[in-house]
């Protein structure tokens, strides 16, 4: 059993690297059997200079699309095997530029003949499997120089995570994360103030006993979030204590914690829902205007650090 194979996109680059060792492989055997010393390797800049030749080193770079460092090994090598030859600039002597080499000249009637046999046998092979397959390949070349990879590697990282986390309510043995995820932030950017204390203590008498809930992020059976909805009057609430653990941050967590809250509010009555917080917290600010909470002036606060208010209503 081919292992690798089983393993489909999670080992694409290692099965398009077998690939690519394979045929490195075959065509060194083949210029091994005509009596050349070269190595498949070599090909693309030498083949380019083949057919434009006396090109600088930047400009032969960014035609292969290959990186400088990258370009000027191989020409060493291609040089050191006396394929190529280097010589200053006729406008600039500052400048290198490439050559073939007499002995290049002399042995391109052979290398084309084995080209023109490499090209039909690469195609013939690639068809019996997939006529388009070389319009697929120019399509997933320009997908990953346009950063196509890293940026559905995030969306499918964060849907992926949000599918794992589950919202519960408060119980009684997660007390100790309410209090230990917001000291955590809070300490980090402001003081503690009397305000907090009693209600990271004692959720159950200063938030829960009074009509409002507290909910936790569980992420692979991990508590790595929480907030509370703190009841006001019989149909105002507020939303405090939102906090995730950094290491999760970034993973919509704070989003499955907001839609949960407003939609549990919702079913307790509530027709207006508002929340305080601070302007240099700028990633909550975007998640709650996100969520809908519109901002208004701040008023009379029990918080030192609140500079910020927001608001949402229910019909």
């Amino acid at each position: 059993m081919n292992y690798i194979a089983t393993l489909s996109g999670l080992a694409i680059g290692s099965r398009f690297k077998k690939i690519s060792d394979q045929l490195m492989k075959e065509a060194a055997e083949v210029y091994i059997k005509a009596g050349i010393d070269f190595q498949p390797k070599w090909f693309p800049l030498f083949y380019l200079l083949s057919q434009h030749e006396g090109r600088g080193i930047m400009e032969l770079a960014e035609s292969l699309q290959i990186s400088h460092p990258a370009l000027i090994q191989i020409a060493k090598e291609l040089e050191k095997a006396n394929w190529i030859v280097s010589e200053k600039a006729p406008d600039d002597s500052r400048k290198r530029i490439l050559k073939l080499s007499q002995k290049a000249k002399l042995a391109l009637p052979k290398l084309y003949e084995l080209w023109r046999c490499f090209y039909k046998t690469n195609n013939g092979l690639v068809a019996e499997v997939d006529e388009g397959f070389f319009q697929k390949l120019d399509q997933l070349e320009k997908q990953f120089e346009t950063n196509f990879f890293h940026q559905k590697f995030e969306e499918n990282r964060l849907n992926l995570a949000s599918s794992l986390v589950q919202i519960i309510d408060y119980q009684p043995e997660y007390k100790k994360h309410f209090a230990e995820i917001n000291i955590e932030w809070i300490s980090k950017f402001f003081k503690i103030e009397t305000q907090d204390l009693a209600q990271l203590n004692d959720p159950e008498s200063y938030i829960i006993a009074k009509g409002g809930r507290v909910y936790f992020a569980m992420y692979a059976n991990e508590i790595v979030g929480t907030v509370a909805a703190y009841k006001d009057s019989e149909t105002t609430f507020s939303v405090i204590k939102m906090g995730v653990r950094p290491l999760y941050q970034g993973l919509g967590i704070g989003r499955k914690l907001g839609e949960h809250l407003i939609e549990d509010v919702q079913k307790l009555g509530c027709k207006y829902l508002y929340l305080e917080s601070n302007q240099k917290l700028t990633p909550a600010l975007t998640l709650y205007k996100s969520l809908g909470f519109k901002e208004i002036p701040i008023g009379e606060t029990p918080y030192s650090r609140a500079d910020f208010k927001a608001e949402m209503y229910f019909v």
